[in-house]
This record gives structure tokens, C-alpha cells and sequence, in this order.
């Protein structure tokens, strides 16, 4: 029972000085991370208040330093313990951090070091190291890569350095520079012209400015419209017009071929001289293909357009312009008017309307009814016109009174006229289809007429004192 009460009372005792224990564990290391062995750390106790250390490096050292210095020999991950204690409390405190070392070797090989160019190249990483996570590759020919096992196309001859540089995780990085890895021969193309453009054909001399290592046996031209050559520098016609790629490959005598080609190097424009022919109404304005405008067109005009196509070439456009005139005179037989145009269309007009369209009337022909002043509107294709005013009086077979006396009427076609003003008349008499059969000046007073035409319908038109009068007269 005493021994039981005892042992129960230490561990009350140790309880209560555990519990006023204020130790902590933790320390620093520099550098956490190397590249190569021997990697020596240092190590830096942060703990608090402790009065022992225990260190346990994760390789199988230790140390009961406060701030020892370790030397790691071999690669890999390592994790390194601090245990620390208060003797006096009784109290022990653990902390870990970790120490990675990786030693890398950079390395690589090749598919091929040597060939025609263009030369394809697959390269492949052999280098050794924990945690290796980039890829630096520089080809010698100002081209570089970021993958692991890149291929790489060598365009020209010639002979190149290879660097490849390797990076781990932890920030550790090796170079291997391979010199005069790569060797590319063949030749190397090249070519100029002395005239890249013209209008419907063009002669071009080409030249051949390749560099090759071994003598060249021969040159393969195709000029891209169908044309070939084989000799070194040629001179050839593009007599079509078009864009045209041109490709040369040479040859040479170690084998190695190549080709340049060089797109739509040459370019053929076409050179424009055409007519047109243009129609337009009467008196309107016509704007040709260079700008010029010109107005009030009233006969046939031709006019030469002088421009530079997109492709540089002169070029001309010769427009004649052919004027539809429409005729706009009307003929007036009695009190029928007609328009002389034919195959048009038609409107009347009513001139002391303020021009509006008279009723229906929309014939070529149009048969007054009314006293007036009348024109017509006449539209044919694309144009149209009005003629001037015709004046219309109607008169019926009842006699005139206020300039002279028409009489018998009807008659035998032997009729009278008396002028009541005692003024001299003009007499014309017309046939319905317009035709004059008969005529007679300045007749004063009383005048007999004997018209020998066949019985019908007449129309007798007076003029005098000023006035112009039109009857009909019926003769049976």
C-alpha cells in the first residue's frame, strides 16, 4: 500500500513539472538542397529553452552539438531529426526538416550526325539524376527546343555545335556542350531574278547564286506556268498573265538535292484596250471611266479613258455614246393630233391644265373635243419627252360669224366663202388623211370654190385678220 501511494505520488510530481515545461523544437539548415557530394550543412538549433540535443542526420551520423555541421556523401533525400529536452522538467520535443541532394550528368546522342540537308535530327536525353524536370536545347542554328527528346530539321549546310542543359527540381543544373556535332552537307539554294513584274509578257533573267560544298551537276528550274530549264542561270518569257511560284533544285555530286522555292515571285498584269458602246437620252450627262463628266449631251460623243490597272499596267477604255433622240413633233390634220414617233407611249396633256393628263388619251393619235392648247408626253426606253403646245379650234358645220361666211354647207363640193371683215383670207382645204387639195391667197369679199374631189368630209382652214379658224365641211 505504501509502495502503491508512492509510485502515484512521482507521477503527480512528474505530471505537475510536465506541465510547467516551456521547451519547443525547431532549427534552420543552409543549404537545404545540393548539386554535389560532399554537400556540407549547416545546422542551427531555434528551439526553446532546451538543455540537450540529439540530432540524427538520416544517413547514419548524428550529433549531440547544439549547431553542428554536417558533410552529406551520397545523393538522394535525407530527413534529418532534432530531438531536444528539458532535464530539469523532464520534458523531449521532436522537429524534422529535410535535406535533398541530386548529383546530375547531362548527356544525349542522336539519330544522325551527318546527311543531306535538309536534315531531320532526333535527338534523345541521356542524362542520369534524381528529379529532373526541364530541357534546355540550343541546335547551333539559332533554333532551340523545350522537350526532353526533340527532332530538329537542319535547313543549311554546314557544321553545328549542340548544347543541352538539364534542370532538377531542387534547382540543380548541368550543361553538355557537344561541338562540331552535327555536320549537314549538300548545297545551299539560292536564287535571284532581275525583274519580278509586267504587263501581258515579261523576259526574266534568272540567277543562280547557290553555295554547295561538293561541285554541283545539276540545276531543275520550273517556273510555274508550265515552263522548265536545266541550265544554271536562265533567261525565260512569261507570256501569260498570273502569280507564277518558281522553284529551282540543284544537285550535286555527293548526291544531295534540294530545292528553293520562292511563291508567286512573279507577277504578269494584263494591259486593257476595249470599246463600249453606251446609250443615253437626249440632253442628259454621262460620267466615263476616268471621272470626267460631261453635260447636256445632244449628239454622238466618243471619249478615250486612259487609267493604270492594280497590276501597274496603262490601259484604255474608248466609250462612244450614241444619243436617243426622241421626235417630239406632232402633225396636226384638222382637229386630230398625232405624234410622229412611233412604237412609244403615249400621255396627252392639257397645256391650259398645267399639263395633266387629258382622260384616256394615251394613243399616238388623239382626237380634240375641246378647244385648247395641247401636247403630248412620249417615252421611249429610258427616255422621254414633251412636245410644244398645239393649238386646236374646233369649229362645226354651222358657219363662223365672227370672221367669215362658209356656204352652202353641206354642199356639191361648190361652196362660198365671205370674209365679213372685209379682210383678205388665206383658204387651204385638206383631206382627213392631211392631204391639201386646194389653196388660195389673200381672197377679199366673196369667193367661189369648185373643189373636184370625191364626197366626204373636209377641212377648210382660214387665216386672216389675225386669226386661225378650221371647219369642217361636209361635201355629198
Amino acid at each position: 500500500m505504501k509502495k502503491l501511494l508512492l509510485t502515484l505520488s512521482l507521477v503527480l510530481v512528474s505530471s505537475a513539472l510536465w506541465a510547467q515545461c516551456e521547451t519547443t523544437a525547431d532549427f534552420t539548415l543552409i543549404p537545404a538542397n545540393g548539386c554535389s557530394i560532399p554537400h556540407t550543412v549547416f545546422f542551427t538549433d531555434q528551439s526553446n529553452m532546451p538543455d540537450t540535443w540529439l540530432w540524427d542526420f538520416g544517413d547514419g551520423g548524428t550529433s549531440t552539438a547544439q549547431n553542428p555541421v554536417h558533410n552529406f556523401l551520397s545523393e538522394g533525400d535525407f530527413t534529418v531529426t532534432l530531438m531536444v529536452a528539458d532535464t530539469i522538467y523532464g520534458c523531449q520535443f521532436i522537429h524534422s526538416e529535410t535535406v535533398s541532394i541530386s548529383i546530375l550528368n547531362a548527356d544525349f546522342s542522336a539519330s544522325t550526325v551527318f546527311g543531306c540537308g535538309p536534315l531531320a535530327v532526333d535527338f534523345m536525353d541521356n542524362s542520369t539524376g534524381n528529379g529532373l524536370g526541364e530541357w534546355a536545347w540550343d541546335f547551333g542554328d539559332g533554333s532551340v527546343s523545350n522537350e526532353q527528346d526533340p527532332t530538329h530539321v537542319y535547313e543549311t549546310p554546314g557544321v553545328y555545335d549542340v548544347t543541352l542543359t538539364i534542370t532538377s527540381e531542387n534547382g540543380c543544373t548541368r550543361t553538355v556542350n557537344k561541338t562540331n556535332y552535327i555536320e549537314v552537307v549538300g548545297p545551299d539554294v539560292a536564287f535571284s531574278a532581275n525583274v519580278f513584274s509586267g504587263c501581258d509578257e515579261q523576259l526574266v533573267e534568272f540567277e543562280d547564286q547557290s553555295n554547295s560544298g561538293a561541285s554541283v551537276t545539276s540545276w531543275a528550274w520550273d517556273f510555274g506556268d508550265g515552263g522548265t530549264a536545266d541550265v544554271q542561270s536562265p533567261s525565260y518569257l512569261f507570256d501569260e498573265t498570273g502569280a507564277f511560284d518558281v522553284s529551282l533544285t540543284v544537285t550535286d555530286m555527293d548526291g544531295c538535292s534540294r530545292t528553293l522555292t520562292k511563291g508567286q515571285l512573279i507577277t504578269i498584269g494584263a494591259s486593257y484596250d476595249f470599246e463600249e458602246n453606251v446609250s443615253i437620252c437626249y440632253g442628259d450627262s454621262y460620267t466615263f471611266p476616268d471621272g470626267t463628266v460631261q453635260d447636256d449631251i445632244t449628239s454622238s460623243v466618243n471619249h478615250t479613258s486612259n487609267f493604270i490597272t492594280v497590276d501597274g499596267c496603262d490601259s484604255t477604255i474608248v466609250t462612244k455614246v450614241e444619243v436617243d433622240e426622241i421626235d417630239k413633233s406632232v402633225t396636226d390634220i384638222g382637229w386630230t393630233l398625232t405624234a410622229n414617233e412611233t412604237g412609244a407611249d403615249y400621255v396627252w396633256l392639257n397645256c391650259d391644265d398645267d399639263f395633266q393628263p387629258v382622260s384616256g388619251e394615251t394613243n399616238q393619235s388623239f382626237d380634240v373635243q375641246v378647244n385648247g392648247d395641247y401636247a403630248v408626253e412620249i417615252t421611249k426606253g429610258a427616255c422621254k419627252d414633251t412636245s410644244d403646245c398645239i393649238e386646236v379650234f374646233i369649229a362645226s358645220t354651222e358657219n363662223a360669224q365672227d370672221m367669215i361666211e362658209l356656204y352652202p354647207n353641206p354642199n356639191n363640193g361648190s361652196f362660198n366663202v365671205f370674209s365679213l371683215a372685209g379682210q383678205p383670207v388665206d383658204i387651204q382645204v385638206f383631206s382627213l388623211e392631211g392631204e391639201l387639195v386646194y389653196e388660195s391667197k389673200k381672197v377679199a369679199n366673196q369667193h367661189q370654190i369648185v373643189l373636184e374631189q370625191p364626197a366626204g368630209v373636209y377641212i377648210v382652214e382660214l387665216v386672216g385678220n389675225g386669226k386661225n379658224q378650221r371647219y369642217k365641211m361636209l361635201v355629198e
